[in-house]
């Protein structure tokens, strides 16, 4: 708590932590690693076309999602390359997370430059 003349304030200690950490860290380069084998990624028609039509949003996030028709099949998609952030790689779910982000509510979807803050 707080206190200003003669408002008094109730500050989440939690909740700032997390903001406070959340601007740091959306300040940060994302830095990626390319996976040894590429990881098959098995999604709908409609997932797939959200994905490659958000390719920019992917790649700013530190995901590299290819189509697969080497073998004639379309629909393959292959997860090439997946974000670290701070010692931590992010991998499917995260990417599971983001689409989700995509479908649910994309004009709130906070994107990131490609330096790193976070986009206007």
């Amino acid at each position: 708590m707080t206190q200003l003349d003669s408002d008094l304030f109730i500050i989440d200690q939690h909740a700032s932590d997390e903001k406070a950490n959340f601007e740091v860290l959306s300040q940060k380069k994302i830095a990626n690693q390319k996976l040894t084998i590429p990881q098959n990624l098995s999604y709908s028609a409609d997932k797939e076309e959200m994905l490659l039509q958000n390719d920019h949003v992917l790649r700013m996030n530190g995901f590299d999602v290819e189509m697969d028709n080497t073998d004639g099949l379309k629909g393959k998609m292959k997860l090439m390359t997946v974000p670290v952030l701070e010692g931590i790689t992010l991998g499917v779910d995260e990417l599971d997370e983001l689409l989700f982000l995509l479908t649910d509510a994309p004009d709130k979807l906070i994107c990131r430059s490609e330096q790193g803050p976070l986009c206007p």
